[in-house]
């Protein structure tokens, strides 16, 4: 029997859209009647177009927060100015995106699910003048639904919550094409460890509340200032392991503090394990970025929400927020009492812990393959 090729298309402008893809892939040895393909679209363009999106998002990010809040919620609530923009953003894509249609076209794939909504924007406006595949999947990496992710010649939108849903049922998807299925991790994050014999593993002591502060894939920002300041403001017994990414002078940074005050922080570099770290932790401090914040409640791990990013991190802020599994600070101070919070009150952090896991789909990759693979089955 001939295997079902499923395409999987995602986009490194930040680490979450790959992420999702990679997920989806660690999954698909469970499926023998498909072969699956994972393409960054971002690798094949040119030099001047990674410029323009990955760099300059990481750059207005950054350090013009306020305008990127504003494109934003512009292009979000006003249908008119996002279909100007995405007018625009196709006949400059279009362009670029030679290479990537050709190995679409050489490879003939039966599915394209998409974790990045530029690609998918891209081939919703294709679709009525070449036909790369059968059938197109939309897979929203937050908690939220931009005005961008809502393609409506896609045939399956798969999101984080109920809310999603009825979101994009609102603006025009038909109920039949949407799934609440969350967001896509991998497998490892679905297992249950035993957090004792973890933090033995991990050279930790075994007995001390435990705080993962985790910098993001790319390490940005005043990461080893605020490590440094809750360690010497906060009294209370703790431990503190900080996840420095791929920034080697943060981890250096952060290395010299360990020294400094021994037994109350761990610096670790960029790991494949994050998901160990999780489980010796009791709380963590993070960017609420969706893939990270999918992680952190399958784990049953509560957050302490710091800078999210204007726009879709803020949403997702609010989404833990509304279901008990998150506390937010907006400075320093803050920052600091949430911390002693949560260490003086276990009652706090459990019923947190709690709520973590009930929002929680730790399946998600899994569910959204099979629903794409019993379409194919039923429709046989």
């Amino acid at each position: 029997m001939k295997k079902l090729k499923v395409l999987i298309l995602s986009g490194s402008t930040g680490g979450g859209h790959v992420k999702a893809a990679n997920s989806l892939q660690a999954y698909s040895e469970q499926f023998a009647e498909a072969e699956f393909h994972n393409i960054d679209v971002i690798r094949y363009m040119s030099l001047f177009f990674k410029k323009f999106y990955a760099d300059a998002y990481i750059n207005i990010v950054n350090n013009y927060p306020s305008i990127f809040k504003h494109l934003y919620n512009i292009t979000d609530c006003d249908k008119e100015s996002k279909f100007l923009i995405s007018q625009l953003r196709y006949h400059f894509e279009n362009i670029f995106t030679g290479i990537i249609r050709y190995k679409i076209r050489k490879l003939n794939p039966d599915y394209i699910i998409f974790t990045h909504f530029l690609p998918a924007e891209h081939f919703n406006k294709t679709i009525f003048n070449e036909k790369y595949a059968k059938r197109y999947a939309v897979v929203v990496t937050d908690f939220d639904v931009h005005w961008l992710w809502v393609q409506d010649h896609m045939d399956f939108f798969f999101v984080a919550n109920d809310e999603s849903a009825c979101k994009l049922v609102n603006r025009g998807i038909k109920k039949e094409k949407v799934f609440v299925t969350g967001i896509p991790i991998e497998p490892q994050f679905s297992h249950t460890y035993d957090k004792f014999t973890i933090r033995q593993n991990l050279g930790i002591n075994s007995d001390l509340k435990t705080i993962l502060f985790m910098s993001g894939a790319a390490g940005v920002g005043r990461i080893d200032e605020l490590i440094k300041l809750i360690i010497t403001k906060i009294d209370k017994p703790f431990q503190l392991l900080a996840l420095t990414g791929t920034n080697k002078h943060l981890f250096k940074n952060v290395k010299s503090l360990e020294s400094l005050y021994p037994g109350k922080i761990k610096a670790v570099p960029f790991t494949n394990k994050v998901y160990e770290y999780m489980a010796a932790s009791d709380f963590a401090i993070t960017k609420t970025g969706g893939l990270t914040t999918s992680e952190c409640l399958a784990m049953g791990l509560p957050i302490i929400s710091i800078n999210p990013i204007p726009g879709q991190e803020e949403r997702n802020t609010h989404y833990l927020l509304e279901n008990g599994a998150c506390l937010s600070a907006f400075d320093e101070e803050g920052l600091l009492y949430r911390i002693e919070t949560l260490l003086n009150n276990p009652e706090i952090l459990i019923n947190m812990q709690k709520n973590a896991k009930k929002i929680a789909r730790p399946l998600a990759a899994y569910t959204i393959l099979k629903t794409l693979i019993d379409s194919t089955r039923d429709s046989s």
